[in-house]
């Protein structure tokens, strides 16, 4: 159940410390590795299978980066093609050398502390715990940098948040074993410097998120979408299937957050996701609809008892063509935004 951005981190690091268990002959190691493969194939493959996988873009990210109107550095990029059409090639090295360090220096920030590690500050973990950890950083950066993906895109950089989070750990053994080293008078001045070089990206992300917050922007569920969402959690069987009207409420179709919080299948919700994974979803949209615009009472309680779909989660501003003519709907719940129909399946 975890994201792939995870799974390929864990899974990386597995691979490379079974093939050092197979080196060392501790061959009892191995099964529980080869099951984790297994086991995690399994859950993965059913629904990515048709998502299309990773392709190599070089350096484009870098090159990306450098080119955002923010940074005002585009001339920079305009050079680099001017050294490539040239064939000064070592104009061009040192121009993506500079993309990459001015993209990995404030990204990764004191993360980078990481980096320069000793013997003694590694055999703080044990040593299998660091071929897993530092194989699965390894292929997550080389993944997040180098790779987007068929589904999503440049969602790749996604491989770049495990190489945070894990990263912290080498961060703090770099930090731990380091200023130990220092001269206690200039302790105090390294961690002040650390914190200095850390504090301005948590302040930044925290005043973000709090206007954000004060604002109401993103994704906002107001208090009478829970009413309903409630009432489809506390009220209906937990084997019941809801059909989502996603005129004006489109964020199901991008995002099947409804099923989430109301604890219940949906009949087809989530359609960008599933269409980027290679999902086919036409069948179902057809089917939605037909229910949601057809005024054939017949042709839609058909498709309603044949799909075993139990209730219709839609706007109040909304109206089902048959919902006042046809003795196989009932209104079960509304207040001024959502309403929701029970579907009546005569036995």
């Amino acid at each position: 159940g975890f994201k792939v951005y995870t799974g390929i981190f864990a899974l990386s690091g597995l691979a490379v410390l079974g093939f050092y268990y197979l080196v060392k002959g501790q061959f009892r190691m191995l099964p529980p590795l080869l099951i984790t493969v297994a086991v995690s194939l399994a859950v993965y493959l059913p629904v990515n299978n048709n998502a299309g996988g990773l392709y190599f873009t070089g350096l484009w990210l870098f090159e990306n980066f450098i080119v955002q109107p923010a940074l005002g550095l585009e001339h920079l990029e305009l050079a680099r093609r001017i050294f490539i059409e040239h064939k000064n090639w070592l104009r061009v090295f040192l121009s993506e050398l500079i993309f990459f360090s001015l993209f990995v220096i404030p990204v990764f920030g004191s993360k980078l502390i990481g980096i320069f590690q000793s013997r003694r500050s590694l055999r703080l973990l044990p040593t299998e715990l660091n071929i897993f950890l530092i194989s699965g950083l390894t292929v997550s950066a080389v993944v997040g940098f180098f790779f987007q993906q068929h589904s999503g895109g440049s969602n790749t950089f996604n491989f770049l948040v495990s190489v945070f989070i894990i990263g912290s750990i080498y961060t703090a053994l770099a930090c731990s074993f380091w200023i130990e080293k220092i001269n206690s008078k200039l302790r105090f001045i390294a961690i002040l410097l650390i914190i200095v070089i850390t504090v301005p990206r948590v302040l930044h992300e925290w005043s973000i998120n709090t206007i954000s917050l004060i604002k109401h922007e993103g994704y906002i569920i107001d208090n009478l979408q829970l009413q309903s969402l409630s009432y489809l959690k506390e009220k209906t069987d937990k084997s019941s299937l809801v059909l989502v009207d996603h005129k004006n409420i489109d964020m199901d179709g991008s995002s099947p957050y409804i099923s989430f919080l109301a604890d219940r299948s949906m009949f087809f919700s989530g359609k960008g996701i599933l269409d980027s994974h290679g999902i086919e979803t036409s069948e179902r949209s057809l089917t939605s609809t037909t229910v949601l615009t057809s005024n054939d009472e017949a042709s839609v309680s058909a498709i309603l008892s044949n799909n075993k779909i139990n209730f219709i989660y839609m706007s109040t501003n909304d109206h089902l063509p048959i919902e006042e003519s046809t003795y196989s709907i009932r209104k079960v719940f509304q207040n001024k935004k959502i309403k929701i129909l029970k579907v009546i399946h005569l036995q």
